[in-house]
């Protein structure tokens, strides 16, 4: 077998055994999540997705699951630390 076929072979099985997740948008603060191997998941809006004190709803595996859409500080440090990436800061080692 030619290394691309090889690696074309691989992908494919990874890919059945991998975990997804796909979540679209269906309406003013409704969304959809598609996956396969996803139990529960975290989900970060803009303000624009949800009004103060208003309820989100997301229909996952068939099941609505509604929750009351609500701006955090400790979430967004979080996200932040979580996805900041350092490798191209300067650094002084003097």
């Amino acid at each position: 077998m030619a290394d691309e076929k090889k690696r074309e072979y691989l992908l494919k099985a990874l890919a059945k055994h991998a975990a997804r997740l796909s979540v679209k948008q269906t309406g003013a603060e409704r969304f959809t999540a598609d996956g396969f191997g996803i139990t529960k998941f975290p989900m970060s809006l803009c303000q624009e997705h949800f009004g103060k004190g208003s309820k989100v709803e997301v229909r996952h595996a068939n099941k609505p699951i509604c929750k009351v859409a609500a701006a955090s500080c400790e979430v967004l440090l979080t996200e932040f630390v979580e996805h900041f990436d350092c490798t191209g800061l300067p650094v002084d080692f003097s």
